[in-house]
């Protein structure tokens, strides 16, 4: 019977112990890190369209990839797209985050154009406002574990507008 108490005595404080450093190992995890700006961290790939000024919508191939800084509170992504008519677009930016408020710089490297950016953290994703001396840009992007939804609305000369899907790789 004693035997049977020891086991059982030893079983229980493993199970408790185990528990212990569980609960200790969570406490001590960053709610940034839960659910914050390193969720995003890697390389994502999908599909998606380019909607056309003049009518119409071309498929895109596209590759995200986030590089973050979680005790800066930064965050980089580059987004670069290709188009089965060739077309090709390489966004980049880097934000910085403050509170809900995000503000940076964004650069598209085929163009060579650039400017800054304000906009919201949100809970699932953020909302960029993007400003260049001739083009206004909005960036929704909707994120929920391993898929994201980049939804891009321009004043842009032949793109009104590109929606993507990507999935992490």
């Amino acid at each position: 019977m004693t035997r049977l108490f020891s086991i059982r005595l030893r079983f229980s404080l493993h199970v408790f112990f185990a528990l212990m450093i569980a609960q200790l190992l969570l406490a001590q995890t960053p709610p940034a890190l839960a659910d914050g700006i390193s969720s995003y961290s890697g390389r994502w790939i999908g599909t998606g369209y380019l909607l056309l000024r003049k009518g119409g919508r071309e498929k895109i191939n596209c590759r995200a990839t986030y590089f973050p800084f979680v005790s800066e509170q930064r965050l980089h992504q580059n987004i670069r797209c290709v188009s089965v008519a060739g077309m090709k677009f390489e966004f980049k930016n880097k934000v910085k985050k403050n509170g809900s408020s995000l503000h940076g710089k964004w650069q598209e490297l085929f163009t060579k154009r650039s400017g800054g950016l304000e906009g919201t953290w949100l809970k699932n994703g953020f909302r960029l406002e993007v400003n260049s001396f001739r083009r206004e840009a909005v960036i929704n992007l909707f994120r929920r574990e391993n898929y994201q939804r980049i939804s891009i609305r321009t004043e842009g000369k032949h793109i009104k507008g590109i929606r993507i899907d990507l999935f992490r790789n």
